[in-house]
């Protein structure tokens, strides 16, 4: 074979690897006409081998005319010089890496489409972005240190965290080791925890405190090995999370929870707590100190039991409503309770308060027992003495109403004789001096003591009606009470009227001289405060009750005197009332004036 055909051979061989090659290439002669297209070239060449050859790379690709490619194929063209270049093309929608290859024969072009890769480079450092992002913008402290030959550590960059947390600027410890910035006693145990981290390639986390400008601070540290390619443990990279404020809030919750202790043991009411169960179910967590003293039952006794295990059967199913009630309204319940204890029956006044969880439901109840044992025991004797001295001072009001009674009588009927008596006399002897001795001195004597007799005699008549009007042992209350109100309003000039529903119905003698002696202690104070010029009276039967009404126009009664506990008036009336089991009510009436009524149960 001829060196000729020898060198034909070889340039067809290198031709053929060339039109195979994955990159692709293209020959361009000296008037920018294509000379070589290989395979992979086709991809950007749609038209085919044989319709690009020859044509001018300007016409083929109208659109590259102006772009970095066409400058840097001119530029390789014109310097003879090697030219690279990575850009984007849109018209096809990819990045090409290109290398220009100058000859005497015009270029060659060497070329590759890095779209994904470009991609990828875009994403990752996206990624790397939003990395650098957080990394600076979380609060908690993060950190990269680079693991150095001899256990030595180096931190190589800090966020914004960090910083602000510590109050360490970043060029007091970027590329400082360790040993160098954090103080014993914490150093010992961040190189201990840092050689685990590198070690076992694991996470590794710990609690530590470090004094620091900004104040002592406790984190947890939270130590993440980063590896090369070979698994080697190059660097760390630390999240510290900064506890401190949580564990002041910590240490303040444990104070108020032991202080909350000592007041749960030291208080001198009965305290208790009960966990809520499903299906209304309830059982005992604990009871302080007093809560022993005062029922005998010992925590060994009776925590950690069911209520229903605990509780007396009579005031059991009380309880049970009561507990469930709070549970569902989700407030406190107030209730009196009286059990059997080991120290003996005891009666209290429960307040049971509910606990919520975080979602607003009941999981506990706290229950406080304010025993009233004795004072219900002093209320028991004080109740018994009150109605002891009710019954005293009925009985003294029926006594002095008989010895009123019985003195108007005596007046009446002793001295109204006497003095009746005595007129008689004096009016015989009126008559005998003027039949036989005609003294005018004498007679004028006993005109005068004639006149005496006679304002005497009427005295008595008062005296006796106001100790006891007959009126009303004779006619009954109604009688008496219209007897009263005109006599009242002939004495005072104010108006009385009276009106009544009850027809003549008589009543007990207890009740006509209690409402009797009200309606005149009412009439004395209006004379006496009100001011009033009219007075009207009610008398009528109001379910099963009698009712007296007696309202005035006058200025009203004032709240200082109605409360006045050292008015002996009203305190009389209230007490008369009382007495019959009635009710006596006195109050500012409107538009002006006072009313009292009273109304007391009568027998049918």
């Amino acid at each position: 074979m001829g060196t000729k055909e020898k060198s034909t051979e070889i340039e067809n061989n290198y031709r053929s690897t060339l039109l195979r090659v994955s990159d692709a290439i293209v020959a361009l002669d000296t008037n920018w006409r294509y000379t070589f297209l290989n395979d992979a070239a086709l991809a950007t060449h749609p038209q085919g081998r044989e319709a690009t050859l020859g044509k001018i790379i300007w016409d083929v690709h109208p659109d590259m005319i102006g772009t970095i490619f066409e400058e840097k194929y001119r530029q390789a063209m014109s310097t003879g010089q090697v030219n690279e270049v990575e850009s984007y093309y849109p018209p096809m929608d990819t990045w090409f890496s290109v290398k220009v290859y100058p000859a005497k024969d015009g270029i060659t072009v060497i070329y590759k489409d890095i779209t994904a890769a470009k991609k990828t480079e875009e994403q990752i450092k996206a990624s790397q972005q939003q990395l650098q992002l957080i990394y600076d913008s979380v609060s908690d402290p993060i950190f990269l240190v680079d693991v150095l030959p001899e256990g030595k550590y180096q931190i190589v960059s800090i966020n914004k965290g960090f910083t602000t947390t510590t109050g360490l600027a970043a060029h007091q410890i970027l590329n400082k080791y360790i040993n160098d910035i954090i103080p014993e006693p914490s150093r010992q145990l961040v190189l201990d925890n840092y050689d685990l981290a590198v070690k076992e390639k694991k996470m590794v986390q710990w609690e530590e405190t470090t004094p620091y400008p900004t104040g002592v601070k406790i984190g947890i540290v939270y130590i993440s090995p980063i590896l090369d390619k070979e698994g080697n443990c190059i660097q760390l990279l630390g999240v510290v999370h900064d506890i401190t404020e949580a564990k002041k809030t910590e240490e303040e919750i444990k104070a108020s929870h032991q202080q909350l202790q000592l007041i749960y043991d030291s208080a001198s009411d009965p305290l208790f707590l009960v966990d809520v169960l499903p299906d209304g179910k309830y059982k005992l967590l604990s009871i302080n100190k007093a809560f022993t003293a005062s029922t005998g039952f010992t925590p060994e006794r009776i925590v950690n039991k069911y209520i229903h295990d605990t509780v007396h059967q009579d005031t059991l199913q009380r309880t049970l409503k009561n507990y469930g009630q709070v549970v569902k309204e989700k407030k406190m319940l107030e209730w009196e309770e009286t059990n059997s204890y080991p120290t003996g029956i005891r009666t209290g006044t429960v307040y049971m308060s509910p606990i919520l969880d975080e979602h607003g439901n009941c999981v506990q109840l706290l229950g406080v027992v304010h025993d009233i044992t004795e004072s219900k025991k002093s209320e028991t004797s004080i109740i018994a003495l009150n109605e002891q001295l009710r019954s005293l001072s009925g009985h003294l009001q029926t006594i002095r109403e008989e010895e009123r009674t019985r003195v108007a009588r005596e007046i009446h009927d002793d001295l109204g004789q006497q003095l009746t008596g005595l007129k008689f006399v004096l009016t015989a002897l009126k008559k005998k001096n003027t039949k036989e001795f005609h003294l005018a001195p004498v007679e004028e004597g006993i005109n005068d003591m004639l006149g005496m007799v006679d304002s005497t005699i009427v005295s008595v008549r008062r005296i006796a009606k106001e100790l006891r009007p007959g009126v009303l042992d004779d006619l009954g209350l109604e009688a008496a009470i219209e007897w009263q109100a005109k006599e009242f309003e002939e004495r005072t000039e104010v108006k009385t009227t009276v009106t009544s529903q009850l027809n003549n119905q008589n009543f007990s003698k207890d009740i006509n001289t209690a409402v009797f002696r009200i309606f005149q202690e009412s009439l004395t104070n209006i004379t006496r405060h009100a001011e009033a010029t009219t007075v009207n009276a009610k008398l009528f039967i109001e379910a099963q009750n009698l009712v007296l009404q007696i309202i005035d126009n006058g200025i009203g009664i004032s709240d200082e005197r109605k409360n006045n506990r050292s008015s002996l008036g009203l305190l009389g009336m209230r007490e008369r009332t009382i007495y019959l089991n009635g009710t006596f009510a006195i109050e500012k009436h409107q538009p002006q004036g006072t009313m009292v009524t009273v109304k007391i149960p009568i027998t049918t």
